[in-house]
């Protein structure tokens, strides 16, 4: 007689550095909110706590992680390596007239601080048929601190829904990373 298993795992079908990924996940919220959690996913893979008091996202790169929790509004994090190349796949997220401007405010590798920007506009959008090149817009500065602290306002032209964010960027130990808090959601047309 054969017997189910109701405690089985899927993700214990992931590669071993995706499971490593997801009980890391599952460590930074933990840690963050000071009680035990586990992280679930939704059907498109997005990332929710079960308890729906806290909003989540996750981003990784190489063996970084950042996790950014908010228990007001949804929110969104990116982390890439600010020196990752990634030319040969830039037109299929921005433009070269975006690039342009852009690189009067980011010169050091505007191409991932686009898509880093990007990446987290599109975590906050909850709709399909997103298309980084053409409704995810540069919009302009909104503060730099002069250091290494950037404040950008990007443009959402969807069918679901036109507005602005505000997406702040910073550097560190070699990573750029971005994010939209409760303060990123600007304006709705």
């Amino acid at each position: 007689m054969n017997t189910l298993d109701f405690n089985f795992d899927p993700s214990s079908l992931l590669p071993d550095r995706r499971q490593l990924q997801l009980k890391c996940a599952d460590y930074l919220a933990s840690s963050a909110l000071k009680r035990n959690v586990q992280i679930n996913r939704n059907e498109q893979g997005a990332p929710y706590l079960p308890d729906a008091n806290s909003y989540i996202s996750i981003s990784h790169t190489g063996n970084w992680m950042s996790v950014i929790i908010n228990e007001q509004s949804p929110s969104a994090i990116d982390i890439e390596f600010i020196h990752r190349q990634v030319g040969s796949v830039k037109s299929k997220f921005t433009t070269s007239a975006e690039i342009s401007m852009v690189k009067d405010v980011f010169g050091l590798n505007p191409e991932i601080f686009i898509w880093c920007c990007k990446e987290c506009l599109f975590k906050m959008l909850p709709f399909e048929g997103i298309h980084f090149k053409e409704q995810l817009l540069f919009v302009g500065v909104n503060k730099s601190d002069g250091g290494d602290h950037l404040s950008t306002i990007w443009s959402v032209k969807h069918e679901n829904f036109n507005g602005q964010y505000l997406v702040n960027s910073f550097i560190f130990e070699g990573l750029l990373i971005s994010y939209i808090d409760e303060n990123g959601h600007l304006s709705t047309d």
